[in-house]
């Protein structure tokens, strides 16, 4: 019998040198690391060059099929604070969220995009979301998310990615948008979902900000940091389930 080779493997094994090379370089000099232990949710915090860089991954496999997880994911209109609704300006106050967030109010989508940004290999959605986040005050961060799809239909992989966006590359994506107010320097979600069998996906979670914000600088913010990501990705995942 003649093995399968993925054709697509040199691009995958690429793709994961090149992250664990980024990841050895922000994060060699860790200064507080815990793991949540029903998830296997790890969290890392660095400081280098009076820049704090905050780290969250885990890895999880479902019993679900892998169009399903893609779906939730991708549900930004069930993200948001159910206790924070006088502060909304998006969603209506009545809406009830399915995937809550201590700080982020709501969220608002946008579908129809400039064409002026042309789609790399392998892309086949991209969309720009606005969150409405209160902490201490509120802020405003736009983010661009990319859906990418490789393999064919029995070694389909996925790889969704978010990153904030400055009001200069905001602006090559939609004409309006709410500018940016924000603590980040640098915000990057990424979801690598593979097709394991008909019910079967596992899903690689990994999470990376960046910020100089004098408090948010802090070691002693890592910990309370941790708790919030903990707290935001158990209820996230517990829907998946």
């Amino acid at each position: 019998m003649t093995s399968y080779t993925n054709p697509y493997m040199n691009l995958i094994k690429l793709f994961i040198i090149v992250l664990a090379i980024f990841s050895l370089k922000v994060f060699a000099e860790t200064d507080f690391i815990e793991t949540e232990k029903k998830y296997g949710l790890t969290f890392e915090s660095s400081k280098e060059n009076g820049t704090r860089s905050f780290k969250a991954s885990a890895k999880i496999t479902y019993n679900r099929p892998i169009e399903e997880i893609k779906k939730i994911i991708t549900d930004y209109t069930n993200r948001c604070n159910n206790e924070l609704v006088d502060k909304r300006i998006y969603f209506s106050k009545k809406h009830l969220c399915k995937y809550l967030s201590k700080t982020l109010v709501d969220i608002k989508v946008y579908k129809k995009l400039l064409s002026s940004v042309p789609k790399e290999k392998n892309e086949i959605d991209r969309f720009v979301v606005t969150k409405n986040i209160y902490s201490r005050k509120q802020l405003i961060q736009n983010e661009l998310t990319r859906v990418f799809r490789i393999g064919d239909e029995k070694n389909i992989i996925y790889i969704i990615h978010q990153e904030k966006m400055s009001d200069s590359k905001t602006q090559k994506y939609i004409k309006s948008y709410d500018k940016e107010l924000s603590y980040l320097k640098k915000s990057h979600t990424r979801y690598v979902l593979k097709k394991l069998g008909p019910n079967k996906t596992e899903l690689e979670y990994s999470y990376l900000i960046t910020t100089d914000h004098w408090l948010l600088n802090k070691l002693f913010v890592a910990s309370k940091f941790f708790d919030g990501t903990k707290s935001v990705f158990e209820n996230f995942l517990s829907k998946i389930h």
